[in-house]
């Protein structure tokens, strides 16, 4: 699963033209299915960066749409490390 700051962080300082290994492995990553993205990161990125936006729609990254059952999930998560914001 990715978040917006790591794949914008990866995106700002590894470039695709200078790490082009990077971007590879993100792809046969995302084309096998072992690598996702949460809706509202895609958002987070396309707002900040629509050429990374692109790239990950261009490569059908999987799109995962929170639901209740995902929210609670990540909740006993939350609670099971202890954060409490």
């Amino acid at each position: 699963m990715f978040d917006a700051s790591s794949i914008l962080w990866a995106w700002d300082n590894y470039p695709i033209k200078q790490f082009p290994g990077v971007w590879v492995w993100l792809n046969e990553k995302i084309r096998l299915g072992d690598l996702a993205i949460p809706s509202v990161a895609l958002v987070e990125i396309r707002h900040k960066s629509r050429e990374c936006g692109d790239w990950f729609e261009d490569k059908k990254a999987k799109v995962i749409v929170p639901t209740n059952a995902i929210l609670q999930k990540a909740n006993t998560f939350k609670d099971s490390i202890g954060i409490v914001e």
